[in-house]
């Protein structure tokens, strides 16, 4: 009889890769603003409008890879996510980080990437578990 992986959970944020994802953006925009600052006359400043713009765009736009919320069942070589079937593809299995690629019949692929604190610690250690006892083959 042949066994196939079989787990589910809630995703939730991870507040360690929002932290970095806003640390990563705060940083680009303070270097767009000094730049801006140091380099251009002072009628030009104005342009530091740029670098709020670069720190908007990393706090309004979030990879969904990371931060969508949802349900996620897998089973075997095939995932359900919001309410569509997709075929799997596990793109990175690492101890921290796990990523797959949802491929839809209908619609754009999507990529989800897994950690602990998105899924929580049981159901993490139910994942990991899984996997070392029905590895993936994609």
């Amino acid at each position: 009889m042949q066994r196939e992986l079989q787990w589910s959970a809630e995703l939730g944020e991870d507040a360690g890769l929002l932290g970095l994802w806003l640390g990563m953006w705060g940083m680009a925009a303070l270097s767009c603003g000094w730049t801006l600052w140091m380099h251009l006359p002072t009628a030009w400043t104005a342009l530091a409008g740029l670098a709020a713009g670069i720190g908007a765009i990393g706090w309004f736009w979030r990879p969904s890879a990371f931060f969508l919320p949802g349900f996620l069942v897998i089973k075997g070589q095939r995932a359900h996510w919001q309410g569509q079937d997709h075929a799997l593809a596990w793109v990175w299995l690492g101890d921290g980080l796990l990523g797959l690629m949802l491929d839809a019949d209908s619609g754009p692929r999507r990529a989800i990437w897994i950690t602990r604190r998105r899924v929580g610690t049981v159901a993490w250690w139910q994942l990991k578990r899984a996997l070392a006892l029905f590895p993936p083959t994609g």
